[in-house]
C-alpha cells in the first residue's frame, strides 16, 4: 500500500505548511466572472427592479412558509429577514444563521441540512478541500494548537464540535456551557502571558451569537484579572455575550471530539515553493453498466476508471524514497435534496498500471483486477458526502476507481486529484471503432443447418430480401437464444445498406448481415448466462469492446439510456441492435467531410438516442 494519511493533516509538522498559491482565474460558466444563475434568477435584474420599486426582496423560490422547513416539525416559527454585514472576509466574521439560510436555499429546505457536517458547507462556499481531525483527546494539545494556528494563518476555515451519542443529546449542555452536536467556529489561536508562563488559547464563536463557554479563560473568568491591559488589547478581549470566547487548548481537546478544516489546497508537508496542481472529473454511477460496487462484486471492473500519471518526485531532502505526494477527494453529488438525505457508502481504489499496459487506452477488465492488487484504498466505506485521503506513490501510471459499496446504486460524483508536482489524469476510455464484419463465405465455419447455409440456399444471385423475410429465415435456422426481432433486423438492414438503397437486402448484403451476426454470436457467447440465455448489462461494455467499439463513459451511458432494460439483462437481439446502431453512426461520421461537432464522442451524443 502507498503511504497514506487519512486525516490529511496527521503527523504533519505545522511549521512548514506552505503558503497557498492563488488559484488561477477562469471565466467559464460557474466562475466569479460568469456565474450560473441560480434557479434562473438574475441578480442584477432583480436588484434593479427592487431599487426602482423601493421594496425589499421576497424570494418566490424560497418563501417564508412551512414548505421551506421541509420535514422539520416545529411550531411557533418566527421568520426574520437575513442581513449581511459589510466586509465579510472569512468565517470569523460570517453570521452562522445567514450561512444556514444560504445553504437551505441551495438544498431546498431546512430539513435537508439535518445531520450535515460543517465541512460540507465550507466546501460549498469556497470550492476548497475539507478534512476532519478526530479523537482530539488522544492528541498532544500543544501540537494541535500549533497545527491549527498555522492552518488559520493560511486562511483556512475551521470549526469544532462535540459528538452526541443520540438524537436526544443534540444541542444539550455538555458542561461548561458547551453544547453537543453544535458547531463552533475557530476564529483564532493565540497566547496569553500569565503567572510567568505562556498559555495557549483558541478563540471560538457560537454562531447563535450567545450562549458561551463559562470555564477557565472564558469572558468572565477571574483569570483575566491577572492579565495586563496590553495582553487583553492584543487578544481583543471583549467581555460581553456575543457568542465569542477564548478557551485553553487542553480544555478543547478534553471536551471537543472533532475539528474540521477547509482550504483551497491540501494542507500538508511541503516546501514553500511548492505549487499544487489539480485535475478534476465529473462522473456517474449508472445501474446496470457503471455502478459496479466494491471489490467483492464480480462487476467491480465496470466502475468508472481514471488514469493518473505522476511525473516528478517531491523535493524533500529528508525523504529517502522517491515518491509523489497527492491528495484524492471523492465527493458524491445531490445527496441532499428537499426533504431527502441519501448518501451512499463510498470509497476509491488505486491500482498501479504495469509497463506493458501503459500504452493501452481502453479500460481494464475483470481479468486485470483479479490479477493485480490495489496499491492504495480509501479504507472502510463511509456514507458521507465525501472521502479525502493524502498519500505518497512512486512516479508512474495508476488507475483510480471511485465506487459505491453496493452495485447498481445510481448517482453522480466529483473526483479531484491534487498533486505537488506535474500530473496528468483522464478518463480511462476513448471512443473509437475497429468493427469489421466483412469476411469471406469460406472463412465461416458452417454446417447444413446454419443460418448462413439456409439463407445461401434461399437467396439467388438476383433475389432481394426484406427485413421481415430475413428475420423469418434467420430465426428458422437459429436456436431461441439467438432469435432476432424485426426491429433489430431493420436496424441491421439500415446499417449495411448503401446510402439511397434502403428497404431491401441484396444477396451480398444478406451474406454480410449473416456473417455480421455470427461474429456477434461468438462475442455474446463469452458473456451469456447459459441458464437464462441472457447477458448481464454490466458486460455490455466489454462485449462492445470485443466487437471493436470503444466508448467513453458519456457515450456508453447515453447508449444504455436508449436501450436499457428493467432487469439489467440483455438478450442477443438487443445486443445486435446496439452494435448495428454504432456501426451506422460511425460509418456516417466517417463519410462526412466536415462533421459538427468534430470530436467523434460529441457527435455520437447528438444522435445515439435516436
Amino acid at each position: 500500500m502507498g503511504n497514506t494519511d487519512s486525516g490529511m493533516l496527521e503527523n504533519v509538522d505545522p511549521s512548514i505548511l506552505e503558503e497557498p498559491e492563488n488559484p488561477p482565474r477562469a471565466n467559464g460558466a460557474g466562475s466569479r466572472e460568469n456565474p450560473v444563475k441560480f434557479q434562473g434568477q438574475d441578480f442584477e435584474q432583480i436588484r434593479s427592479q427592487l431599487l426602482r420599486d423601493r421594496r425589499l426582496f421576497e424570494d418566490p423560490k424560497f418563501p417564508a412558509a412551512a414548505g421551506s422547513l421541509g420535514a422539520v416539525k416545529e411550531t411557533g416559527i418566527e421568520w426574520i429577514r437575513a442581513s449581511v454585514r459589510s466586509g465579510i472576509r472569512s468565517i470569523k466574521e460570517c453570521d452562522g444563521k445567514l450561512d444556514s439560510f444560504r445553504l437551505t436555499r441551495l438544498y431546498g429546505s431546512y430539513s435537508s441540512l439535518i445531520g450535515g457536517n460543517v465541512s460540507e458547507a465550507m466546501e460549498d462556499f469556497t470550492g476548497g478541500i475539507a478534512v476532519s481531525l478526530e479523537k482530539l483527546s488522544s492528541r498532544n494539545p500543544d501540537e494541535l494548537w500549533t497545527l491549527i494556528k498555522r492552518a488559520l494563518t493560511k486562511q483556512s476555515l475551521a470549526s469544532c464540535s462535540i459528538e452526541a451519542a443520540n438524537q436526544e443529546d443534540v444541542e444539550k449542555d455538555h458542561g461548561l456551557g458547551l453544547m453537543k452536536a453544535h458547531s463552533y467556529a475557530i476564529t483564532g489561536a493565540d497566547t496569553v502571558k500569565y503567572d510567568g508562563s505562556s498559555i495557549r488559547l483558541f478563540r471560538l464563536r457560537n454562531p447563535w451569537g450567545h450562549k458561551e463557554y463559562n470555564g477557565p479563560w472564558s469572558d468572565r473568568s477571574q483569570l483575566w484579572n491577572a492579565v495586563s491591559e496590553n495582553e487583553k488589547t492584543k487578544l481583543k478581549l471583549m467581555i460581553k455575550e456575543d457568542g465569542e470566547f477564548w478557551m485553553p487548548t487542553k480544555i478543547l481537546t478534553e471536551n471537543f471530539t472533532q475539528i474540521e478544516l477547509c482550504n483551497l489546497q491540501p494542507l500538508c508537508l511541503h516546501s514553500t515553493d511548492c505549487l499544487w496542481t489539480i485535475t478534476s472529473h465529473e462522473g456517474k454511477w449508472m445501474a446496470g453498466i457503471s455502478a459496479g460496487g466494491c471489490t467483492n462484486e464480480d462487476t467491480f471492473s465496470t466502475n468508472p476508471q481514471y488514469r493518473l500519471r505522476l511525473f516528478e518526485t517531491d523535493d524533500d531532502p529528508d525523504d529517502e524514497e522517491l515518491t509523489c505526494t497527492i491528495a484524492v477527494e471523492l465527493l458524491q453529488k445531490y445527496g441532499r435534496k428537499k426533504d431527502k438525505i441519501n448518501f451512499y457508502y463510498i470509497g476509491f481504489y488505486i491500482y498501479a498500471v504495469p509497463q506493458r499496459f501503459q500504452n493501452q487506452n481502453s479500460r481494464f477488465g475483470r481479468k486485470f483486477f483479479r490479477k493485480y492488487r490495489p496499491v492504495f484504498d480509501s479504507g472502510n466505506y463511509i456514507n458521507s458526502r465525501s472521502v479525502a485521503r493524502r498519500l505518497q506513490l512512486p512516479p508512474g501510471e495508476y488507475v483510480i476507481l471511485p465506487t459505491t459499496f453496493s452495485k447498481n446504486e445510481e448517482g453522480e460524483f466529483f473526483l479531484r486529484i491534487f498533486a505537488k508536482k506535474n500530473n496528468v489524469s483522464r478518463e480511462n476510455s476513448t471512443t473509437t471503432s475497429a468493427f469489421n464484419p466483412e469476411v469471406n463465405w469460406t472463412e465461416v465455419d458452417v454446417d447444413n443447418k446454419s443460418a448462413l447455409n439456409v439463407l445461401k440456399d434461399a437467396v439467388s444471385e438476383t433475389d432481394t430480401l426484406s427485413a421481415s423475410a430475413f428475420m423469418e429465415l434467420f430465426n428458422s435456422a437459429s436456436s431461441d437464444t439467438y432469435h432476432l426481432s424485426l426491429e433489430t433486423c431493420c436496424s441491421l438492414m439500415f446499417a449495411v445498406n448503401s446510402p439511397g438503397q434502403l428497404g431491401c437486402l441484396s444477396p451480398q448484403e444478406v451474406k454480410l448481415m449473416v456473417m455480421h451476426v455470427q461474429k456477434l454470436q461468438g462475442i455474446f457467447d463469452q458473456f451469456v448466462d447459459r441458464e437464462t440465455g441472457l447477458m448481464n448489462s454490466h458486460d455490455l461494455r466489454p462485449a462492445l469492446s470485443d466487437a471493436g467499439f470503444e466508448l467513453d463513459s458519456k457515450v456508453h451511458h447515453a447508449l444504455w439510456m436508449r436501450h436499457r432494460t428493467s432487469t439489467n439483462k440483455i438478450c442477443f437481439s438487443h445486443f445486435v441492435s446496439c452494435v448495428a446502431k454504432l456501426q451506422k453512426l460511425f460509418a456516417t461520421y466517417e463519410r462526412l467531410k466536415d462533421p459538427q461537432p468534430k470530436a467523434i464522442h460529441q457527435w455520437l451524443l447528438l444522435f445515439i438516442g435516436i
